[in-house]
């Protein structure tokens, strides 16, 4: 008898590679696949809303801050600890990604960590040289990326720097700097939102007073304008770690931890097919499957040769181990800030946070661009106040905390 799964999946792999690898499965087991895409934009709100309606689910690939909200919603089934060591147990997975499906003070597995999504600062050599700046410390701090940037401008590129413009990838690469400042967004239990704090608020002033040093016209991707040698250096995710890159392109973390993120696997608790379920989230993680799903190979070989990868990494060492012994400098540099990096905790609401605070800082953003001589602190502080009262108030009416 053919068990019937269906498989729920934001777009974060291969798309022209997973009917493929779903047929494999489905050709080596009895079961059927039925695959579900929902699409970034608003996929938080929709996979509650699928949750909430006890839609058919059994595995699924979501946003790492929506697992932490399907655990609190009971939606998921733990992974039992057998179950984890036929996946190779935490030492297969990237560290700081582990703690995906991991409750702040708990030891329960609720999610595999699957996709690694990450933040990284590039930048051109020879610009730097050019302008007498030391590669080795010129991203050390925050304030030596404040210098770096204001020197090169001084060296006669006005507009060196180039950061996100998208809701999300803003707060990504905000967060470095308010690691970096000492500050969080979540108190260490997780009981409460801090990111209306003293030192927070420094780090996300910090991040906004580089501004000041982006192009007039940009599209809103940064490495678009620093591919073009039009900028110097810029903030963006793993894109460059599968290229054929120039010589004289640079790669390094980011000061307080590159922000690493992406997408975990996870079965629902009303699954049906409970045994179906786990064989294919067992499948996915094969090293081989998982290699085809990111990058589209299994060799590793630079995207020259001709495929295709989804500027993310896969969350086994193996694999990322094995991508850095080709001594690329940018795969090892890379690498580094993923084992060094830091991700959001999976703490209640931590996906409503990700969410609203992700819209403040576009909406900041935005009228930072068109408005620079405003109040920078008065806009922060007002928006932060506001936000961190209110998502308070709610953290504090969940039961039991």
């Amino acid at each position: 008898m053919i068990r019937d799964i269906v498989f729920l999946s934001v777009p974060a792999l291969v798309e022209a590679v997973l009917p493929t690898v779903i047929a494999e499965f489905e050709g080596t087991q009895n079961v059927r696949v039925q695959l579900k895409m929902v699409a970034w934009e608003n996929y938080r709100a929709e996979i509650v809303n699928m949750a909430l309606r006890q839609e058919a689910v059994d595995v699924a690939l979501v946003g790492t801050p929506v697992t932490s909200d399907l655990i609190g919603m009971n939606v998921l089934r733990p992974f039992l600890p057998s179950e984890l060591t036929s996946l190779g147990g935490a030492a297969a997975f990237l560290p700081s990604r582990w703690q995906a499906g991991i409750r702040p003070g708990e030891t329960g597995v609720w999610a595999i960590p699957y996709v690694v999504d990450i933040r990284l600062l590039y930048y051109w050599r020879d610009m730097l040289q050019e302008a007498g700046i030391d590669e080795q410390t010129a991203f050390q701090s925050l304030e030596h990326i404040a210098k770096t940037l204001q020197r090169l401008r001084e060296n006669g590129l006005n507009s060196p720097w180039d950061m996100y413009d998208y809701h999300f990838e803003i707060l990504h690469s905000a967060s470095s700097w308010i690691w970096a400042s000492g500050g969080d967004l979540f108190s260490p239990d997780g009981k409460e939102v801090v990111f209306n704090r003293l030192q927070a608020l420094e780090g996300v002033r910090e991040y906004f007073k580089l501004l000041r040093y982006v192009p007039s016209e940009r599209t809103g991707v940064p490495v678009e304008l620093f591919t073009q040698r039009r900028t110097a250096v810029a903030i963006a995710n793993a894109w460059a770690f599968m290229q054929d890159n120039p010589a004289d392109m640079g790669c390094a973390p980011l000061p307080g931890g590159s922000y690493v993120g992406g997408s975990d696997l996870v079965v629902w608790n009303t699954t049906h097919h409970e045994s179906a379920a786990l064989q294919f989230v067992r499948f996915l993680n094969q090293p081989d499957v998982q290699s085809r799903l990111i990058f589209q190979t299994n060799d590793m070989q630079p995207v020259s040769q001709g495929f295709q990868t989804t500027n993310t990494l896969p969350s086994r060492m193996e694999l990322l181990n094995k991508a850095a012994e080709s001594q690329d400098p940018i795969r090892k540099a890379t690498l580094q800030a993923a084992l060094t990096g830091r991700m959001y905790p999976c703490v209640p609401m931590v996906g409503l946070v990700e969410e609203r605070l992700s819209a403040e800082l576009f909406l900041i953003q935005k009228e930072l661009i068109s408005n620079p001589q405003a109040d920078l602190d008065g806009i922060i502080r007002s928006r932060f106040d506001m936000l961190a009262r209110r998502i308070n108030a709610g953290l504090g009416s969940i039961p039991g905390r």
